[in-house]
């Protein structure tokens, strides 16, 4: 509930408890009241120890903001000595349940009273009047102290503030009256004061309403990011004891989270603590952004021959691991747009290669003999037989008729063997001189 910082009080509550059971108070005419932000220190001493003596110091008629520069001032201290006792952090007994405040021991006066940072004032005093503890006091909250709490909180408690303004346009004054009754309610987790843009107001010196802000790091991890693909920056609102996220894509905030618990803020982070996790679905849920990253959709394979068709791979018959990387070449051909002629491509050694030089294909060479041609045969059988029956005397006219006949069978054969090639040996004309000269 609090911490304590000394020891050597106690000494000085039993005496202040043993002296507050002996006081006797007596009735006297009570003074005019003074105006206590601006009196003198001389009636301020004056007019405290009239309300102490009357007992009448709970109503906290004389406390004013930023008092606390006074009283802690040597030189106008009007309550006379305090020794500071401890922190109170159980917002049971705090006026700002998000704040921690300082107990102090008003030894002159014998009351404590509780700190008001807020206004720089106190938040409520209260007394021990039975044998106990001043620590187990406090800590058991006892119907005394409880009620000095409450009188602090009517006093202190300004009228409700409307929160529900336009954050993104209205003026810095109602932003911060607004946030400050935002955080004294604990409502500043359900993001009602954030708006796109919000990030660079918050950091403008001239206007940043949510007080100072400390760097604590940087969010990477997508469970706790809005937009898993990006970084984020961590920031620790020091004024009011809370950490936020950044919202990049909208220079905004993603939301924020308390550490109510004795851990670092890198472990509380690290592990990914319930308040934490708490605080990430409620920035999604405000934001309208998808608790969980959405995987890029695939793409289903497709049939070169079938159009749009989908590659049932299931059915397809294992393969070899050279033959899955040909195959899968086989149906990537099918998109592949190119103007180069057909030579251009080749395959070897089971992939689809592209040449980025012309092949020049050799030209295709024959080997096998020509067969024999049957014309050719029947022409000799008659020119044998022309020769045997011609007489000596008609042999320049045989060898004439010969050779016009030589003519025409060259032009006959022209034809069938213009798509061959030239077979190599004796021409025909070779052997119808060779055979006139025998003649002859």
């Amino acid at each position: 509930m609090f911490n304590k910082t000394s020891t050597k009080i106690l000494g000085l509550l039993a005496i202040a408890v043993a002296g507050m059971q002996a006081v006797h108070v007596t009735a006297q005419v009570n003074p005019p009241p003074i105006n206590w932000s601006t009196a003198s220190c001389e009636e301020r001493k004056q007019a405290f120890t009239d309300l102490n003596g009357r007992d009448a110091i709970y109503d906290l008629q004389w406390t004013y903001d930023n008092m606390q520069d006074d009283i802690f001032d040597p030189r106008c201290a009007f309550i006379g000595s305090v020794q500071p006792v401890g922190y109170a952090t159980d917002p049971d007994i705090l006026i700002d349940p998000n704040m921690q405040e300082r107990i102090y021991f008003a030894d002159d006066f014998g009351f404590f009273f509780v700190t008001y940072g807020q206004k720089n004032s106190i938040s409520y005093v209260f007394r021990i009047t039975i044998p106990i503890d001043p620590y187990e006091f406090i800590e058991q909250k006892h119907e005394a102290l409880l009620q000095s709490v409450a009188t602090g909180r009517a006093f202190h408690v300004p009228p409700p503030v409307n929160t529900a303004i336009d954050w993104p346009t209205s003026p810095c004054e109602p932003k911060m009256q607004a946030f400050e009754e935002l955080n004294r309610t604990d409502a500043i987790q359900d993001l009602q004061w954030v708006y796109d843009g919000v990030k660079s107001h918050i950091f403008d010196p001239f206007c940043t309403f949510i007080g100072n802000l400390q760097p604590v790091g940087y969010a990477t991890d997508p469970d706790i990011l809005l937009d898993p693909n990006a970084q984020e920056e961590i920031y620790f609102a020091s004024d009011f004891g809370f950490f936020l996220v950044t919202y990049a894509q909208k220079d905004s905030v993603s939301y924020v989270f308390r550490i109510t618990e004795p851990v670092d803020p890198y472990v509380f982070i690290e592990e990914k603590r319930e308040a934490l996790m708490q605080a990430v679905a409620t920035g999604r849920a405000f934001h309208g952004v998808d608790s969980v990253p959405q995987a890029p959709e695939e793409v289903p394979a497709q049939d070169p021959e079938n159009g749009n068709a989908e590659i049932n791979t299931e059915t397809l018959p294992p393969v070899e691991e050279d033959q899955e990387d040909l195959l899968k070449q086989i149906e990537e051909i099918g998109a592949l747009e190119t103007n180069e002629p057909p030579e251009r491509m080749f395959y070897r050694e089971g992939k689809i290669t592209r040449s980025d030089e012309e092949k020049e294909q050799p030209p295709v060479q024959y080997t096998e003999e020509p067969e024999e041609d049957p014309l050719m045969q029947q022409l000799l059988k008659e020119q044998e037989e022309f020769l045997s029956n011609q007489e000596e005397g008609e042999e320049g006219e045989a060898i004439e008729e010969v050779v016009e006949n030589e003519e025409e069978i060259v032009e006959e054969e022209e034809p069938i063997h213009a798509a061959s090639t030239k077979s190599e040996g004796i021409g025909l004309t070779t052997m119808m001189y060779g055979g006139g000269a025998i003649v002859l």
